[in-house]
């Protein structure tokens, strides 16, 4: 019996078209060649003309991946039962946009913005202001 990833992964390749694959098609055989952890810290983002982009949560990570290319290629590849990937670009992600709000105050709007806002622990910070407000 085969394993239901096996399966999964068959199912995908089957309903896929060679002219119409994109990175969000490779995801799954994404996971499959390179495994749960890596898979946690590493996104395809792009796929055109051989060239997959990838992006990765750090620098570490890009330089370890980097010298593992060739083996994820050749799994990727048997996966995809064709040589769809020909190279793999990892980029640094980039870090989650903050929602706008007022420049440089990093602590909730109830709180003024002052030099006590870089303190991020809310105890720490009220313990500054308060002996500030004394010191006044």
């Amino acid at each position: 019996m085969k394993p239901a990833n096996d399966s999964l992964l068959s199912v995908y390749r089957a309903a896929a078209d060679a002219s119409r694959w994109d990175a969000h098609g490779i995801l799954p055989f994404w996971m499959a060649a390179v495994g749960r952890e890596v898979g946690r810290r590493t996104r395809p983002t792009f796929l055109a003309n051989g060239r997959l982009t990838v992006e990765v949560d750090g620098a570490e990570w890009r330089e370890q991946l980097f010298p593992l290319t060739g083996k994820i290629l050749a799994r990727l590849n048997k996966l995809l039962a064709q040589p769809l990937v020909q190279w793999i670009d990892y980029r640094l992600a980039r870090p989650p946009r903050r929602p706008p709000g007022r420049a440089g105050c990093a602590v909730a709007h109830s709180e003024p913005c002052d030099e006590a806002s870089g303190i991020q622990d809310p105890q720490l910070r009220r313990l500054y202001r308060a002996s500030m407000k004394r010191s006044r």
